[in-house]
């Protein structure tokens, strides 16, 4: 019976990658930027335009898939139907994704993923702060190379039951 044992196997890993995906869903809807991964941003931001698509609807069937991804904390079904009413003449495409600062201990790539038009300050520079700050790198004055406000938090997910951060 080792097959079965196999499906089984299958079918708990994608049950805990459902899970992690809400949970990334639910953080996204809550603070409208969050740092993660690159490969999880890309999965996520399927996920996250396909719920602005489901709150512009506003049918039952719609309302449903938005109880089923939001299931814990019901109190952001608020926010998200705020946030899907700034999109309300844009179709499709309402969340970016940003190169992100390599994390400390590990090295690995990170990335910003974030609802487009939302009032956190803003990731990238305009073009005159860039072509400035492309100057201040060409004759070696520039500080820091990544831009990044000092005053914004960057929310992470902390799990109670595991330690370190989640994302």
């Amino acid at each position: 019976m080792p097959g079965k044992w196999k499906a089984f196997q299958l079918h708990a890993m994608y049950s805990e990658h459902i899970r992690k995906l809400r949970i990334l869903i639910q953080q996204l809807v809550k603070y409208e930027r969050l740092l993660i991964t690159p490969h999880r941003a890309k999965i996520l931001k399927k996920e996250a335009n396909l719920l602005i698509d489901y709150a512009k609807i506003d049918d039952p069937a719609s309302r449903k898939e938005i109880m089923i991804l939001l299931r814990n904390q019901l109190y952001l079904v608020p926010q998200l139907y705020d946030i899907a009413e700034r999109y309300s003449g844009i179709r499709g495409d309402y969340v970016s994704i940003f190169p992100g600062p390599n994390r400390v201990n590990t090295n690995q790539k990170s990335a910003f993923i974030e609802y487009k038009g939302n009032p956190l300050p803003p990731l990238m520079p305009n073009l005159e702060e860039f072509e400035e700050m492309s100057k201040q790198k060409i004759t070696g004055d520039i500080t820091r190379i990544f831009w990044l406000p000092e005053f914004m938090p960057i929310p992470t997910y902390k799990h109670p039951d595991i330690e370190g951060n989640f994302y």
